[in-house]
């Protein structure tokens, strides 16, 4: 066999969709693996407080100054505590394996919805959805991200496409009459009032918890949303109920931002735990109280110093290295998934001798646009406010793989295609540079020529990269899955 049929083959093999016995295998691998580490680091919560501090203390903060940012969460550990009357070890055990939960749990709706696609993914691509170093592994690889609060962020997400699933499967999106357009109004209709009030109702604590939510998933929320609404409304009504539906969890976010806090809140809070016993001394501030005395210049100028002239700029050529490694191969997953829900829609409207066909890369590129990029550009803020870095682009990256994961939403975008081009003429000359940035590479790029290069790239991505939460160097470009666990459970 040539060199040439020896690449072909390659190809052929982890491009495929049909080998479905090595996908479930593979799947069954990475979770007798993932529930390994996960109750190894669970064992080892005792040494959390020490190792991760921040990441506890956070949940602490609370209203013991007055209203401020983030203060939900430890104005409600701190009533139990005082109703239950709780020590400070079951308050910390009570803290840590409630986020500890809490990742378990989104975890475990992530791997379902993986083996819900298992038909349509590709060894290459379940490979992807499971060890890429910016999503499910993310916190595995950094701990210092697994208790943190965005997790709480993504079942806002889940609970929108669960509705919006619901949703699509009950309106008629091909051979439209008068009288299945005046239903679909009202599937339509009951969507925009559940999501009204789950969504809301479930987004408010989150974001008084954490006012992020306003950059990192709520946008994509809102994009999805207006895409759903755009199948039998104007432009103009679907902007406006739009709005109205996530108004509440705006205006709170954005109340959050003003009452950002100051020194004299945050000293207030750190009293209130210095008289539950939980810190000695106020004198200096806990870590995660300083952070109040910030103006946004002088955020602005330590994420500068941090993540672009730290180490002579060898940090930020470390950031762009790993999200640059992982954007490639996840717009690789995404172009394989959509096609392939394309094709299979295509199929089914064949068979039913519907005169519909929809062209795969048209409906990849506008999908990858709207669920990953504007998200992206939306969360872009952070990247200048704040320094950590992986956080950011691991919340938009593990958002834009459960988009790819639900495939009722792929077909909202299939039928949607025409319509949602209202919102692209209002980003017009981004969008247009981005979908000829794709097409090229989709059109002159024969990635079956280059696969093994390609497979190297991606093998060495997803095993021996890692993304850390904050303070990347480049011992994480080597320092990934494979190296760090079997040092930390069999080095030590």
């Amino acid at each position: 066999m040539t060199n040439k049929e020896e690449k072909y083959k390659l190809y052929s093999y982890f491009t495929s969709s049909e080998k479905t016995s090595i996908k479930k295998i593979i799947f069954l691998v990475f979770l007798i693996i993932f529930i390994t580490l996960f109750s190894y680091y669970l064992s080892t919560v005792r040494n959390f407080a020490n190792l991760y501090n921040y990441v506890y203390s956070e949940w602490l903060v609370n209203y013991a100054g007055g209203f401020v940012r983030r203060g939900l969460t430890g104005s409600v550990i701190f009533w139990l505590r005082e109703n239950l009357n709780l020590t400070n070890a079951k308050t910390f055990f009570m803290v840590i394996y409630s986020f500890y939960l809490i990742f378990f749990v989104w975890s475990i709706i992530y791997l379902i919805k993986v083996n819900k696609s298992l038909k349509v993914l590709t060894i290459e691509t379940i490979l992807i959805f499971l060890f890429l170093p910016c999503l499910i592994l993310f916190p595995i690889n950094s701990l210092g991200g697994l208790g943190r609060k965005e997790y709480l962020f993504f079942f806002g997400l889940l609970i929108n496409l669960w509705l919006v699933s619901q949703t699509v499967n009950s309106l008629y999106l091909s051979d439209i009459n008068k009288a299945k357009q005046e239903l679909n109004r009202k599937t339509i209709d009951k969507y925009c009032y559940q999501l009204f009030i789950f969504y809301n109702l479930f987004s408010i604590p989150t974001a008084l918890s954490h006012e992020a939510i306003l950059f990192l998933v709520l946008p994509l929320n809102i994009l999805i949303t207006f895409t759903l609404l755009r199948l039998n409304n104007s432009s103009i009504q679907v902007v406006k109920n739009t709005l109205l539906i996530y108004s509440p969890t705006i205006l709170v976010c954005l109340i959050s931002m003003i009452f950002k806090g100051n020194e004299e809140i945050a000293m207030s809070i750190c009293q209130s735990w210095q008289k539950s016993n939980l810190f000695l001394d106020c004198q200096e501030l806990p870590e995660v109280l300083s952070y109040y005395t910030y103006s946004t210049f002088e955020a602005i100028k330590a994420t500068f110093k941090l993540n672009i002239l730290h180490d002579n700029g060898l940090r930020f050529l470390s950031w762009i290295t790993a999200f640059f490694l992982s954007t490639i191969i996840l717009m690789r997953a995404s172009e394989i998934t959509i096609s392939k829900t394309v094709e299979e829609e295509n199929r089914r409207l064949y068979i039913k001798n519907e005169s519909l066909s929809f062209s795969p890369q048209e409906v990849s590129i506008n999908f990858s646009f709207k669920y990953f990029f504007l998200p992206f550009l939306a969360s872009f803020i952070l990247y200048i406010i704040a320094f950590d870095w992986g956080r950011w682009f691991m919340i938009i990256s593990i958002t834009y793989a459960i988009c790819l994961l639900t495939p009722i939403l792929i077909k909202l975008e299939i039928y949607s295609y025409q319509k949602n081009q209202d919102l692209f003429k209002i980003i017009a000359p981004i969008y247009h540079i981005y979908s000829k940035i794709i097409s090229y590479f989709q059109n002159n790029f024969n990635i079956k020529r280059y696969y093994l290069i390609y497979f190297i790239l991606l093998i060495y991505t997803l095993f021996f990269i890692r993304i850390p939460i904050w303070s990347i160097n480049l011992f994480d470009l080597s320092g990934g899955f494979i190296p760090i666990h079997f040092y930390t459970i069999f080095g030590s």
